[in-house]
């Protein structure tokens, strides 16, 4: 049996981002002496998930000759084990693709520095922090949101902290500083800009639930929300003139079978309490919020010509 239409859902409030964020911070604050001194080589910068090395945090060595390569002794009877000098408070995952990540479940931070050096742990800390600080300035984010930070060195060898909240209430981005986005609506005149960023930032809520799936929750409304929203796109797919089927999630043919399976998947994941497959979901989420964010979901538009028309 199809499951019943879901309540009004925190996608649709108008106004997604949590009361209790300050509406204004200086974005050096944090290096003041009115919260604290922290290193002059550092830096604390607002981002989205989009914007996470991810995998492009490999090097390449241009050297020629290329270095020999390395010699990895493996002793009798033994072999080699994974590393367990991390501090008891930060656990270890690793994606499906290979890349590791680090979870504070006290604080709820999750990160992708290689917190197995040193040094990178302590920027890590400062990071926290110095948000922390913010945090008794401002006010504190959201119930069970989750923070991500990301370290980078600039050309000049300063080091940036990137950083976001992502809550799962409002299925939202935020921060505690100014952060610039632009859109290009070529051919949509009448658009609320507002209410377009939120669709934005709803997208990028669901990317982090995909990257950091091991960490996340599956819930009963979000895999309705998902197997009414892709049975709906096949019923306009075959029998609407007017489908908006070229743009995203059904774009391919046979995709929207594919979805259909694996949502049926994560439903039974989820019926037999094994966690509801939330990579999945995540990646699910994130193609229905995309097709949202495209078509301007809920706002009141018209289609407007570009440039003046040509006279013949």
């Amino acid at each position: 049996m199809p499951p019943s239409p879901p309540r009004s859902s925190p996608q649709d409030q108008a106004n997604p981002i949590a009361s209790n964020t300050p509406e204004e911070v200086d974005s050096d604050s944090v290096t003041t002496a009115s919260i604290e001194t922290f290193p002059d080589d550092w830096r604390l910068n607002p981002t989205i998930p989009k914007e996470l090395k991810r995998r492009d945090r490999t090097s390449f060595r241009d050297e020629w000759p290329p270095p020999p390569p390395i010699k990895y002794t493996i002793e009798p009877l033994q072999s080699p084990t994974t590393r367990n000098d991390l501090s008891p408070d930060w656990e270890v995952y690793t994606h499906f693709d290979g890349r590791f990540f680090f979870y504070h479940q006290e604080k709820r931070v999750l990160t992708e520095a290689w917190l197995h050096d040193e040094q990178e742990m302590d920027k890590i800390k400062t990071c926290i922090h110095a948000l922390e600080q913010l945090e008794g300035v401002y006010g504190s984010p959201p119930p069970n949101s989750q923070l991500v930070l990301e370290l980078e060195p600039d050309e000049i060898h300063d080091w940036h902290c990137w950083y976001y909240y992502a809550d799962p209430q409002s299925r939202n981005i935020f921060w505690y500083h100014h952060n610039e986005m632009g859109f290009d609506p070529p051919k949509v005149g009448g658009g609320d800009i507002e209410m377009h960023a939120a669709q934005f930032l709803q997208r990028e809520y669901w990317r982090h639930f995909e990257y950091f799936y091991s960490v996340q929750t599956v819930e009963k409304q979000v895999l309705d929300e998902l197997y009414a929203f892709f049975r709906y796109a096949d019923t306009d797919v075959k029998t609407s003139t007017d489908s908006t089927h070229s743009t995203i999630p059904y774009r391919l043919p046979g995709e929207l079978e594919y979805w259909q399976r694996q949502i049926n998947a994560a439903r039974e994941s989820f019926e037999r309490h094994e966690g509801g497959l939330p990579w999945i979901v995540g990646r699910a989420m994130y193609c229905m919020c995309e097709y949202h964010h495209l078509n301007r979901y809920g706002e009141r538009i018209k289609i407007v010509e570009q440039g003046p028309k040509s006279r013949q």
